[in-house]
Parts: structure tokens; C-alpha cells; sequence
């Protein structure tokens, strides 16, 4: 209620302070998004939404996706396999499982078509015209798993005049970077732009295991290509093809030594951080040794403060460590597709048809122990294949305006190979009775998603200070699942021994909507509050070869998330300033929660509920300078769920309880051209990498900092020198506890101080 109260206080403070002229000379650019399926500005949507131009984004040195979650408070990433698999998490909406065949509850888009494979949402950045992120529920219009919101990446398309820039990056660890764009009119009526990525630089971590290489280290390419047709106002069409590689090495994860802690019952209830003189295996009541079950023991660690081969440890501080499979290469990540987009503008009807098709492929090994042991690999092999169709139409008329349409999605994932590599040197060889001989324990999982949904949405103008929304989308959801393991000779197709299989399939029919009253009582203020249900589908789990999860547990249901919110956006101080907020309540029916454990993988429905506030202000003093300030608050907890036989409340993973980021922009005349320099801090507080909210799986706070000098002598060159991370802050971005495993919780950091420069020539 404190939020709530805040939020209103701040909102009717801004109408008091609102001017009602016209935008002066001076004021803040305006904000254009398409969060409503039709361009308007950023302040008058009633939606809470972070927008970047391409040039912003450019100056705060944004190359990644992910990386848009590191300058918008309120979003964070959550992932596996060392960051090489990684998803958006909105107002805690999260979903870290692994699994190749799983959507995640945020939505990414590209140019509006959606991104169905998880791995699918990691891309470089290039050539973009603007990305916005959509908080929230956005099930309405955009309809397909957007539970906790959506990252819309919208391109640059082809103009009318010739124009193009390139960009040349070098930086630290060897870092070169190309990026480039060129196009303008073949004719009267068609334009065509052509754009590309080059990305590589050398290995962070350094592996001191003999034979094996370093890794972490980057060799992305990436292009595209758009022909554009437009013989006049009345209709348009649009072709993009796209395609794109990463060859990276293994998954950067280095290892810290944990200890897992049983009570009574031998239940697990807790996982701290080894000590340097620590010998137990694990800890019981009182105190004693254990083994990895809470078993009382007279067996020691081999090392004192190690994991439990003996391995202690690796060093965040110069990212070195010793791991036994160690590369620089093999990990092989591919895209491409191709979206065809068609406009008709009949007067007062607009017609849309995107048609768009997408492939991405996968081949993945991690070493799960992060150690110099020959313990096992993990190996995944994915591909998922999509195509999808949406046929919208738009008008206005007196007080009324209104979209709707229909939209199909067909996803084929497939996943011929996961599991895990036991070697003929493993220490785990003789364990599973493999005779000296190398064997994959391998699982394999194919699912078929069709689906197929009307929406539709209506605004309608009450009076001329009031405005009520209301929309819906009805969805028919069918899966087809089917999974087995078995036994395969060492790197071969060679089956030695039979599992278990499953085969199920549903056909649900579900349902978003939105009721949304909007209250514009000056100029340069707008007050909304609103009632949003999203839905994701239900799924299957993917179980592990060892898993025991029984087969009535490897389907799990769909959840729903009721979101209650209210905010205000105000332009103050004659376009000088805008400031915006709101908070919100969610109740959230069946989340579908993920939970990791040694041979336990599994996703299943919960009730949770996340409350928070949000805070966005961007000010413009003077001519030549900019300030941002953006900040959330944000509580999220799922409750009463059973983990390891014991009923908790726990923080949802991921969800960081508070986040801000301040950006500041200054300009001065240098001999005839200019100079300008940029800055930005960003904070995120502590969080839980995993759902058991373990000692040991607590990621603490962390602050970052960049700073970005650019010189243009004209308007055409600009050379920039650029430091990210200034402070060489050691944060960790995701984590797996494997305490009961190895004896040691895998985590992944962020990227290390780096500095560079770049040359830029625009036409």
C-alpha cells in the first residue's frame, strides 16, 4: 500500500506541476514506440515501457541483447549453461529451466515476429532503428507467452535516399567488432538495405588443466538483408532474410566449493559456502559429517575448503581455473529465416500480414563440475524450426479505435541428443558398471506446438479527459510430446541399452484479456489503472537420464497472471523532463516453477504473487546535456511450495529486490565539430539463483559502471573511446548448486573491465 500511495502522491504532484503549451524548442525528443500495434508516443500509452533508439543504445555501448536488461531496471536475465542460454525476466517473471524444448514467459520479437526457442533470445545487436520492453502482461496483442512482458527489437529499414555507416571495434581481449549497413532506392518504388555483424574476441578464463584450452570468448556473424516495395501510400511489402553463427568455447562457469545441510531427516535444508579449512562432506544436525545423502560419515574431502574430488579453486578474481574439458570451440549456435511483411492503407481500414519463418540449431557441452576431474560432459544437440502467420487489421472512427485479427504458430523442437558423457577415465565409470567402455546416458525429446488464437482490442474515448480499453485473445493450444533415453556406446549411435520412453499431447483452449480505464486531466499528464490476465501454456518436462520424476509429473499445467496496475506519465517543465511510474500487484495462478536438483530436473505449477513500483524520470536541463534516472522495487515469492519434503515461501529466482540505473549525456562545441561525454551506473541488489533460496545460491549485490567519449569533427566520422565495467566488478549472473553432485555450485560472471575504440562513418 506504501507503493500505491507513493505512486498516486508522485502522479498528482506531476499534474500540479504539467505545463499545458506547446512543445517548446529545446524539449525532450519525442519517444515514438508500436506498443499498441500502431506507431504513438512513448507518453501516451498507458503501458510501462523502456524505449532506446538505436543511437542511444549505441552510446551506452549495448551490443548484446541481454544487455538491454542491464540498463532497464526491472529486467534481468536468467539462463543456464554459463550465460549461453539465457532468458529475460520482467517484475520477477522468470523461467530458468534449460530445457530445448521450452518457451519462456517473456516474449522476445524481431520486427514483430516472435523468437519461440529459448537460445534464440541471445543475438548481437546490429543496424536496429529502436528496442522497446513492454512490462507487464502483453497477451492482448502480442499474444504468444508474454506472461511477464516483451522485448520488441525493431530493425532499421530501407530509405528512400542512399544511406549506410560502418562501424570497426577494437577493444580488450583482443576484441574486433564490424558493424555495417548500406541501401537506398533501386527505383522509384523499391528500396533494398543490406546490414551485417562481425564479432570475436580471445578467451577470458584461462585454463591451466594440460591439454585442454581457455574459453569464454566470442566469433559471432551475423547478416540481413530487406528488399522494400512501395508503390504509394495505399500498400507496401517487405521482405527480410537473416541468418547468423556463433562458434564459441565452453560455457564460462567457474566453480566455488559449497556444503550441503541436512537435518533430521536427512532432508536437505540448506547449501553454504565451504570454508577454507571445511573437510565435511556435508553437515547434519549438531554439526556432524555427512556424506552427499546426510548421511552420517567418517569420510573427509580430499582438500580442505575443496569440492569433493579434491579441486579447490578457481579464481574469479584473474578468471583463472582447471577444467578437464576445456575449449574454445565446438559450441556452435545458428539462425536464420526469412519474414515476409505486406501493409494495405484503405482509408479508414489498414490491413497487415506478417509472415515469417525462423530456424535456429543448437550443439552445446558443459562440464558440469567445473573441475579438473573426469567426472562426465553434458552434451545437447537441439534444433527448433518455426514459421508463424498474423493477419491484423486497425482502424479508427469518431471516439473508437480498435485492432484485431488472427494470428498461427507452428514450432517444431527437436532435440535428438541431451544427456551426459561418462568417459573411459571417469571416476563415475566403474559406478555405472560401463567396463572401462565410454557411454551416453542420453535422453531425447521431440515437440510439436501448434497454435492458433483471435484478439482484438478497442479504445474508446468516454470524454475528453477519459479513455476506456478493453481486449481479449482466445487461444487453442496443441502439443505433441514425446521422450526416451538409453544407454549409447561412447560418441556413437551405437544403442547398448533401452529406457524408459513417454509419449502424451494436449489440446487446450485459453484466454488473455484487458480492461484498462486512462484519465488525461491536463496536458502532459496521463493516469492509468488497469486489470491484464496473461496465460502461458502448459508444457512437458524433459527429464535427465538419471531422473526419477514418474511420468504423471512430466506434463504441467498452464499458468495465469492476474496483474493489477496503476501509473501515471507526465511531461513537465516545458518538454524538459519526462517522468513516469506506476506499481502493480500480481496474482499468479499455476506458476510454472522450476526446480534443479542432482537427478531432479523439473518444472511444476506453484502459487506465487509479485508486488513492486517503478520509477523512470529523463531530464534535460541544458541544450547539450541529458540526466536519466530509472529505478524498481520489487517483491516476489512463491508460496507455500513443498521443496525437499519441507513447505516454504520463497523468493522467486532471479528477481532482484531492487534495481536502478542513472544516465547522464554532455555536449560541448569542439573546433567544428563536437564533443560528448557519456556515463552510466546501474545497481542491482541481491537474488537467488535457484528456487531452494540456499545460502550459497545468494548472488550478491552488484554496481557497474561505463563511461563513452565521442568525438564527431563533422557529420559524418565519430571516434569513440569507451570503458565498461570501469570498477572490474566481479558479479555473478548465473549459477547451479551442485553441492550434492561434485561438492561445488557452478556460477557465471559478467564480462571483466573492458575498454575499446571505435571508429564510425555514417552516409
Amino acid at each position: 500500500m506504501k507503493l500505491l500511495r507513493g505512486a498516486v502522491a508522485l502522479a498528482l504532484s506531476a499534474a500540479a506541476a504539467a505545463a499545458a503549451a506547446e512543445t517548446p524548442a529545446g524539449a525532450l525528443e519525442e519517444v515514438v514506440v508500436t506498443a499498441q500495434k500502431r506507431e504513438q508516443s512513448l507518453q501516451e500509452v498507458g503501458i510501462s515501457v523502456a524505449a532506446y533508439s538505436a543511437a542511444e543504445l549505441s552510446a551506452r555501448g549495448v551490443e548484446s541483447s541481454i544487455d538491454v536488461a542491464q540498463i532497464t531496471p526491472g529486467v534481468h536475465v536468467s539462463g543456464s549453461i554459463g550465460g549461453q542460454n539465457s532468458q529475460f525476466t520482467v517484475r520477477g517473471v522468470t523461467q530458468a529451466d534449460f530445457a530445448d524444448t521450452l518457451e519462456a514467459p517473456v516474449a522476445v520479437y524481431v520486427d514483430n515476429t516472435y523468437i519461440a526457442m529459448q537460445q534464440g533470445q541471445v543475438f548481437g545487436l546490429f543496424d536496429l532503428d529502436r528496442v522497446e520492453v513492454l512490462k507487464g502482461p502483453q497477451g492482448t496483442l502480442f499474444g504468444r507467452n508474454a506472461t511477464g512482458g516483451l522485448v520488441h527489437f525493431v530493425t532499421a529499414r530501407p530509405t528512400r535516399e542512399p544511406a549506410g555507416f560502418v562501424s570497426v571495434t577494437y577493444g580488450a581481449n583482443q576484441q574486433n567488432r564490424v558493424e555495417a549497413a548500406v541501401g537506398g532506392p533501386l527505383s522509384d518504388s523499391i528500396a533494398v538495405r543490406v546490414s551485417g555483424l562481425y564479432n570475436e574476441f580471445d578467451p577470458i578464463i584461462r585454463n591451466s588443466f594440460p591439454g585442454a584450452g581457455d574459453f569464454w570468448n566470442d566469433d559471432t556473424r551475423a547478416g540481413r538483408v530487406q528488399l522494400e516495395y512501395r508503390a504509394s501510400d495505399a500498400f507496401s511489402a517487405r521482405i527480410s532474410a537473416f541468418a547468423g553463427k556463433s562458434d564459441i568455447g565452453l560455457a564460462p562457469y567457474l566453480q566455488t566449493p559449497v556444503v550441503p545441510v541436512f537435518d533430521a531427516q536427512g532432508r536437505q535444508v540448506n547449501t553454504i559456502v565451504a570454508s577454507p579449512t571445511e573437510t565435511r562432506i556435508g553437515i547434519g544436525p549438531g554439526g556432524i559429517a555427512t556424506d552427499s545423502a546426510g548421511v552420517p560419515t567418517i569420510a573427509r574431502r580430499p582438500v580442505a575448503g575443496g569440492d569433493l574430488f579434491g579441486y579447490c579453486c578457481s579464481n574469479s578474481k584473474d578468471f583463472r581455473t582447471s577444467e578437464n574439458i576445456g575449449t574454445d570451440s565446438g559450441n556452435t549456435f545458428k539462425t536464420r529465416g526469412a519474414s515476409l511483411f505486406l501493409d494495405w492503407n484503405l482509408g479508414g481500414l489498414a490491413i497487415a500480414s506478417i509472415s515469417d519463418f525462423k530456424k535456429f540449431e543448437k550443439s552445446n557441452i558443459n562440464d558440469p563440475d567445473a573441475g579438473p576431474v573426469d567426472l562426465f560432459g553434458f552434451i545437447s544437440v537441439a534444433n527448433t524450426r518455426q514459421w508463424s502467420e498474423e493477419l491484423r487489421f486497425s482502424g479508427s472512427s469518431g471516439a473508437w479505435n480498435w485492432v484485431g485479427g488472427a494470428y498461427y504458430l507452428d514450432v517444431d523442437a527437436k532435440v535428438p541428443r541431451e544427456g551426459i558423457t561418462v568417459s573411459s577415465t571417469s571416476v563415475l565409470n566403474a559406478a555405472l558398471g560401463a567396463g572401462g567402455a565410454a557411454i551416453d546416458l542420453r535422453d531425447f525429446a521431440f515437440k510439436r506446438t501448434k497454435s492458433a488464437s483471435l484478439f482484438g482490442q478497442v479504445e474508446y474515448q468516454l470524454a475528453d479527459a477519459w479513455k476506456l480499453i478493453g481486449g481479449a485473445r482466445v487461444i487453442n493450444e496443441k502439443q505433441k510430446f514425446n521422450y526416451g533415453t538409453g544407454i549409447y556406446l561412447g560418441g556413437t549411435d551405437t544403442l547398448i541399452a533401452p529406457g524408459r520412453t513417454f509419449a502424451d499431447s494436449f489440446n487446450d483452449t485459453l484466454w488473455a484479456a484487458k480492461v484498462q480505464l486512462e484519465w488525461t486531466p491536463v496536458d502532459g499528464l496521463l493516469v492509468y489503472g488497469g486489470v491484464n490476465r496473461g496465460v502461458k501454456a502448459g508444457a512437458f518436462n524433459q527429464p535427465l537420464f538419471i531422473n526419477g520424476l514418474p511420468d504423471s509429473q512430466i506434463p504441467y499445467g498452464p499458468e495465469t497472471l492476474t496483474s493489477f496496475e496503476v501509473g501515471f506519465k507526465s511531461t513537465l517543465l516545458d518538454g524538459r523532463m519526462r517522468l513516469n511510474g506506476s506499481t502493480y500487484y500480481y496474482d499468479y495462478k499455476d506458476y510454472q516453477v522450476f526446480e534443479i536438483r542432482v537427478a531432479d530436473n523439473v518444472v511444476r505449477n506453484a502459487k506465487a504473487r509479485n508486488y513492486g513500483a517503478e520509477l523512470d524520470m529523463t531530464f534535460k536541463p541544458v541544450d547539450n546535456a541529458t540526466l536519466g534516472l530509472s529505478a524498481s522495487a520489487l517483491d516476489a515469492q512463491v508460496k507455500n511450495i513443498v521443496l525437499n519434503g519441507i513447505t516454504r515461501t520463497v523468493d522467486t529466482p532471479y528477481a532482484p529486490g531492487f534495481q536502478a540505473s542513472a544516465y547522464a549525456r554532455v555536449s560541448w562545441p569542439l573546433g567544428t565539430g563536437e564533443m560528448a561525454l557519456n556515463a552510466d551506473v546501474s545497481h542491482t541488489g541481491s537474488f537467488y539463483y535457484q528456487i531452494f533460496n540456499f545460502d550459497a545460491q545468494r548472488v550478491d549485490a552488484y554496481t557497474l559502471g561505463n563511461v563513452r567519449l565521442t568525438y564527431a569533427p563533422n557529420a559524418n566520422w565519430e571516434f569513440r573511446a569507451f570503458v565498461k565495467n570501469v570498477t572490474d566488478e566481479r558479479y555473478v549472473r548465473i549459477g547451479f548448486d551442485l553441492g550434492t553432485l561434485s561438492g561445488g555450485a557452478q556460477t557465471a560472471y559478467g564480462l571483466p573491465r573492458w575498454w575499446g575504440a571505435e571508429v564510425r562513418y555514417s552516409f
